[in-house]
């Protein structure tokens, strides 16, 4: 089997073939520690290793961790050419820690998997980086000084690994995510809640004028066959929500994409937040009814076959769209092999207590509506109902969840970042 760890130069990899072969992939950035962490509990035969994945690639201390899990003459490293740590010096160095196989091209890379390059094949860029060095002394002189060169070279590495360890590292912090949840969480969420439980309720009116509540057609789209206020013009209405929100998704995948971050990973506190708002304003504050009600313009209490409490559908809104979030979500892992979801994006204990509470917050609104539909004349169902509709049971649920998030986006804010040295190519 192959482990592709990739980021930038994962379509080039991809066109080299080695998708048609068996193989794992990880996309994104990331600490090779982490990655040699997971690939330890791994067993594979090949080790493709896009450069510009490893956040800490000019650290010494990280190819020889490679080269103490894995053997080099496994390992294709890809770089890009356009970048400065596919030039002669960087790969001399590697060469010395024994990597020989560097791939560019598309080609090179399935061909480095069969037939691996000898030190015959990359002595050139050791000789190229003793070249720059040597260009003014005669050539007899360049491979005497390139023999010493080498011996040098392998005490450079050694002595600057040695410092590596002893001095402080130089700080160096990824940007946070955090402004993005925020902005999410609080704004657009929350405002395409409120356009989308507009727009269904200008589509009601709009019906109103055209198709009767008594003619056969009215009777179909606005009876509420399963009394649990879901229409099929309601569901219709939740329909076109979801569509307005999916579009969105479109756009917050690729921010995700850009955050390097796993879509479960991030979205915990814009869903935390906009759970919170629309749940606990409902249930501590109640001035989203007014608001609604103040905003329709058209009259509809005259025509209670139309769904008036704008509220209430906005939370079925929510329930819709972050349901159909986290499934399209399940279906996009499903299709990958990956493993970077176990490297350094885990959830915390506090975000799996949420994960199960806002389960329950969110499920437990359809299921007791099927319940009831269902079970209604159901002697235990009396119990059921009594505890779902006392006012205690929701507020302590949704309390808990705002506390929750508070402290989830506390961890966030004063976590502390891993921290990691930056080795400049002239250090090498």
């Amino acid at each position: 089997m192959i482990v592709v760890i990739a980021n930038k130069l994962k379509s080039l990899i991809d066109a080299s073939g080695v998708s048609t072969l068996e193989h794992q992939t990880a996309v994104g950035t990331f600490y090779s520690k982490d990655c040699i962490r997971r690939l330890s509990t791994m067993e594979f035969d090949s080790l493709i290793l896009d450069i510009t994945a490893l956040k800490d690639a000019y650290e010494i201390e990280t190819w020889n961790s490679f080269r103490e899990l894995f053997p080099p003459e496994k390992t294709v490293l890809v770089f890009d050419q356009a970048k400065s740590y596919s030039g002669a010096s960087f790969l001399s160095s590697l060469v010395t820690l024994g990597y020989y196989n560097f791939a560019r091209e598309k080609e090179e890379i399935v061909r480095l998997l069969k037939n691996p390059n000898t030190y015959e094949n990359v002595a050139k860029y050791q000789q190229m980086a003793m070249a720059m060095e040597t260009k003014k002394e005669t050539a007899e002189e360049r491979y005497g000084e390139y023999a010493q060169g080498i011996l040098d070279r392998q005490e450079e590495m050694q002595g600057y690994l040695k410092q590596s360890r002893e001095e402080k590292p130089e700080d160096k912090k990824q940007p946070s995510a955090l402004p993005k949840q925020l902005k999410v969480g609080l704004l657009l969420f929350p405002l395409l809640t409120f356009i989308s439980t507009y727009l269904f309720y200008l589509l009601e009116v709009l019906l109103s004028h055209f198709v009767s509540d008594a003619s056969p057609l009215g009777n179909k789209i606005y009876f509420d066959f399963y009394g649990m206020g879901l229409s099929p013009l309601t569901l219709l209405g939740l329909f076109l929500s979801y569509l307005l929100f999916a579009i969105f998704f479109v756009h917050l995948n690729g921010e995700i994409k850009r955050a390097q971050m796993t879509r479960g990973k991030f979205m915990i506190i814009p869903v935390a937040i906009f759970i919170g708002l629309v749940f606990g304003e409902y249930y501590f504050f109640g001035f989203l009814p007014k608001i609604y009600s103040f905003l329709m313009i058209f009259p509809i209490s005259d025509k209670p076959y139309l769904y008036s409490d704008l509220a209430a559908f906005s939370r079925m809104v929510a329930i819709v769209t972050i349901l159909a979030y986290y499934f399209q979500v399940w279906v996009y892992n499903s299709k990958t092999v990956r493993f970077e979801k176990d490297l350094s994006q885990n959830f915390t204990w506090i975000e799996k207590i949420w994960v199960v509470l806002i389960s329950l917050i969110l499920g437990l609104p359809p299921l007791y509506g099927l319940l009831k539909w269902r079970l209604a004349d159901v002697s235990f169902f009396s119990s059921i109902q009594k505890v779902y509709e006392n006012p205690l049971f929701f507020l302590i649920l949704v309390g808990v969840e705002i506390l929750l998030t508070a402290v989830i986006i506390f961890q966030t804010v004063f976590k502390k970042e891993k921290h990691y040295q930056v080795l400049k190519e002239e250090d090498l």
